[in-house]
């Protein structure tokens, strides 16, 4: 399909212009200028469109579902029901906002858990890179819910394989993502610079952590004095650096509220995330008194 819209077809005949009254959708929009005896009311697209009413929508898209679930039923899954790795976050090639579910591509370094993967575990894209682009590093395709990831984390994964008919061998997170906080500079940036710092990104998240160092940065950040320390950052001002903490120390609630509606109460990681966005730091208070 490549244009959609809505419309209602206009017939011209000798005995005058009336109109259908069908609402329909195009699906195909022949380029061609030629004049037809059927023309639409919404501009732009040539008069012999195809088209196909509600109904028929309704049943390409219900097609669509089933086909959908008969690939999710027919993935194989592995013997190893409970496995267990650390990696960062190299891509997000999906992400549901409604519902947190996530397609990721994820860089494993550990040579004691590359040994344990399936076989077709680690993939590569198919493109070739471009002229003066490197190769791109071999993947682990992650799926599950995981609202509250991005790029450059580090990540404890929980979960199964399975081999999926249609995208291979996928790692399906069975349990709420745990957070590896690094200690070294590239992977602070890396982690500062994700989304876990909202308005900090790769270029004022290096000014940081290059000032003070990858193990004090976070401490700098937990400190109560963190956002006076951060004006002494080349670059940031005293706004800046009050957006900065203000940021952080929201952040930090919205994951410590998480952690604990997941890992001691059980509630899904969905649940759990809108519930911290919504209550913030007050979030256990209220669940306890609840």
């Amino acid at each position: 399909v490549s244009h959609s819209a809505r419309m209602t077809t206009t017939t011209t005949s000798s005995f005058g212009t009336h109109r259908s009254g069908r609402t329909v959708k195009a699906i195909n929009h022949p380029e061609s200028k030629s004049r037809s005896a059927t023309t639409t009311s919404w501009n732009g697209y040539a008069a012999n469109a195809e088209f196909v009413g509600e109904e028929e929508e309704d049943d390409m898209r219900q097609q669509r579902v089933r086909k959908t679930q008969s690939l999710t039923k027919q993935a194989r899954r592995y013997k190893n029901d409970d496995f267990t790795f650390t990696g960062e976050i190299h891509r997000i090639t999906f992400h549901a906002a409604d519902t947190g579910y996530t397609v990721a591509r994820v860089l494993c370094s550990d040579q004691d858990t590359l040994k344990q993967l399936p076989k077709g575990a680690l993939t590569k894209p198919n493109r070739r890179p471009k002229k003066g682009q490197k190769e791109p590093p071999a993947t682990i395709t992650v799926v599950g819910e995981m609202p509250n990831v991005g790029v450059g984390q580090t990540l404890k994964l929980s979960g199964y394989w399975r081999s999926n008919p249609k995208f291979g061998v996928e790692f399906v997170s069975t349990k709420p993502a745990e957070m590896c906080v690094p200690s070294d500079e590239r992977g602070v940036i890396a982690y500062l610079s994700s989304g876990i710092l909202p308005g900090c990104g790769p270029a004022t998240a290096e000014k940081i952590v290059k000032y003070f160092g990858g193990k004090e940065t976070l401490a700098t950040l937990d400190s109560t004095d963190g956002a006076k320390l951060l004006t002494k950052v080349p670059g940031i001002g005293a706004k800046t650096a009050v957006k900065l903490k203000n940021s952080w120390d929201e952040s930090s609630s919205t994951r410590k509220a998480t952690s604990f509606l997941t890992e001691e109460l059980g509630a899904s990681t969905l649940i759990a995330r809108r519930a911290s966005l919504k209550h913030g730091s007050q979030t256990e208070m209220r669940v306890k008194a609840d």
